[in-house]
C-alpha cells in the first residue's frame, strides 16, 4: 500500500487508459507509475522529465521507493519525479495542465493535428484522460 506523499493517507488505485495510477483521497493528487508516463504524457516525456528533475531535490518522498523525488518545472508546473522508478506525482491539476502544454521540446508529431493522439489542440487524448478523471 502506497501513501500520498503530501499527507501520508493511503492512495487509491484507479485506471485510465489502460494504465494503472492512483490518486490521494484528500488533495486528488496523482501518482503515475514510472511504466506509464510515457503512455500517459506522450513518448520520450520520461526521459525529458528524468534530465529536468536530476538536479534539484523535492521535499516529498516517493511513496513506492521512500527516497526524495527530484524536482523540475514544465511551464507554471513543478512535477516529481522519482529518479529511481521514474513514477510521476503531480498535485491536483497538474497533469490537465500538462496535457494542454506543447511538448518539452520539439519534435515531429506522426499523429495528424486533431487526431484522437493529438494532445497539442482540443480533443483527443487529453478530453478522454480530464473526462476519465472526473468520472464523466
Amino acid at each position: 500500500m502506497m501513501n500520498c506523499p503530501r499527507h501520508g493517507v493511503s492512495l487509491t488505485a484507479g485506471e485510465l487508459l489502460g494504465r494503472n495510477f492512483d490518486r490521494c483521497p484528500e488533495c486528488a493528487g496523482l501518482w503515475i507509475p514510472g511504466t506509464s508516463v510515457d503512455a500517459v504524457l506522450g513518448s520520450g516525456e520520461l526521459l525529458k522529465l528524468r534530465s529536468l528533475c536530476s538536479v534539484r531535490r523535492s521535499q516529498l518522498a516517493c511513496p513506492h521507493e521512500g527516497e526524495l523525488l527530484g524536482e523540475g518545472k514544465i511551464g507554471p508546473v513543478t512535477v516529481d519525479l522519482c529518479l529511481q522508478c521514474n513514477g510521476l506525482w503531480l498535485d491536483h491539476g497538474e497533469l490537465e495542465q500538462l496535457l494542454q502544454r506543447k511538448p518539452l521540446t520539439p519534435h515531429q508529431s506522426t499523429v495528424p493535428e486533431g487526431s484522437v493522439g493529438d494532445r497539442t489542440s482540443s480533443g483527443g487524448d487529453a478530453d478522454l484522460i480530464l473526462y476519465a478523471l472526473l468520472g464523466l
